[in-house]
């Protein structure tokens, strides 16, 4: 009987220590995502306000010196793993949206300034150019 019982407590043991490390892991995974979550969503928020800067300072620019500033800048490829598109809302605010998921988005106010841009642009062409004449600004 002595041994039953001991294989019966290894048993009972072995199966205690495979819950206890799904349920670990289970918390990290966990854990896991919402972290990556708010880390996407603050990188989506940087690159929307690393562009609605870089208008207004092409802006300001081309209104001090009063002719055509032409600005190329640099923008990540994709952020976490997600390329996003980059437009402007119907109310005039500039967009970031990830392609994969569109819950995952981010936008800027842009000052009313006169802004034009023609299509949707995307992210994996890794630059946009930033051009302003005459309070005119367009992004292509």
């Amino acid at each position: 009987m002595k041994g039953q019982y001991l294989t019966l407590e290894y048993v009972l043991f072995f199966s205690i220590g495979i819950v206890l490390v799904v349920l670990v892991y289970g918390m990290f995974n966990d854990t896991n995502d919402i972290i990556s979550g708010n880390i996407r969503q603050h990188q989506m928020n940087s690159v929307t306000h690393m562009i609605a800067g870089s208008v207004v300072n092409v802006y300001e620019a081309s209104q001090q010196t009063n002719s055509l500033v032409r600005y190329k800048l640099e923008i990540p490829t994709s952020i976490s793993d997600c390329a996003y598109s980059i437009f402007l809302s119907p109310s005039r605010n500039l967009l970031l949206e990830c392609i994969n998921n569109r819950n995952i988005s981010s936008q800027s106010h842009l000052y009313n300034f006169n802004i034009k841009m023609k299509n949707i642009l995307y992210s994996t062409r890794g630059s946009l150019t930033i051009m302003c004449s005459n309070g005119e600004v367009e992004i292509l």
